[in-house]
């Protein structure tokens, strides 16, 4: 993507493709049939479903009830005593948590009040330094170095969660793809795998991988006009003809 911008509640984005610049609106997403929605509201829907169905369950301190007399021993008063230990929160992992996508993720998951483990290539690097100064990322926020194609690297990051948030996959380095297949598809499905497979060995409840719309988008025997849905794919035979990448 080269540019995004907003004007009169329009967000307006351009990408390059064959090398040259398409200008992409709210507007005429629309008329494609897409919807836009702030990615602050998506990512709370999500994860208020997650909660709606029981796969992300804080868990509370217990209370407990004690009588106590006061101290001119007339009544009895209730009062309520937490306990000292704070009992563990759901656990949830964010792979690739230092995207732009995944740090939304990531600091809505706290504010809710979960662990999150967060993967990265690198938790030293100075450019997740904005992870650490979320709110209450000091004490709920833990950053596992990991690598997508290194299923062990996943293992120790997984483990212990109720649910994972697979936002993380490669990126190119620059946005001419001489080989997608290779240098973009594999990667990325391999990395999607090691995930499942480390969830399935964790036994987590839930998973959402986030895909992207180039997922979606390349299809050109959909009806026109009509919603794109879980149901419409890219037709990867005319990806290859066309050789789009992205």
């Amino acid at each position: 993507m080269k540019n995004t911008s907003e004007k009169n509640g329009v967000c307006t984005c351009s990408y390059i493709e064959d090398e040259k610049d398409v200008e992409l609106s709210s507007e005429k997403l629309q008329r494609l049939g897409w919807k836009y929605r702030p990615l602050e509201e998506t990512l709370v829907d999500a994860v208020r479903n997650y909660e709606e169905n029981g796969f992300l369950v804080e868990h509370y301190p217990r209370r407990h009830h004690r009588k106590k007399r006061d101290w001119r021993g007339e009544k009895e008063e209730e009062k309520v005593w937490s306990d000292l230990i704070m009992a563990e929160k759901g656990k949830v992992c964010v792979t690739g948590a230092g995207g732009y996508v995944a740090s939304w993720v990531v600091k809505l998951l706290l504010s809710k009040g979960y662990i999150v483990h967060g993967t990265v290539r690198e938790p030293s690097d100075g450019k997740y330094s904005h992870l650490k100064k979320l709110e209450k990322a000091s004490g709920n926020l833990k950053l596992f170095k990991a690598d997508l194609l290194e299923y062990n690297t996943l293992c120790s990051a997984i483990a212990g969660c109720d649910g994972v948030f697979h936002v993380a996959s490669p990126v190119p380095p620059t946005t001419v793809v001489p080989n997608p297949e290779v240098e973009l598809m594999e990667p990325a499905v391999k990395g999607t795998l090691n995930v499942l497979k480390a969830c399935t060995e964790a036994k987590v409840k839930r998973v959402v991988v986030v895909s992207s719309g180039s997922a979606v988008m390349r299809n050109p025997r959909w009806p026109k006009g009509k919603v794109k849905d879980e149901t419409c794919w890219s037709d990867k035979e005319y990806c290859r003809t066309t050789e789009v990448a992205n």
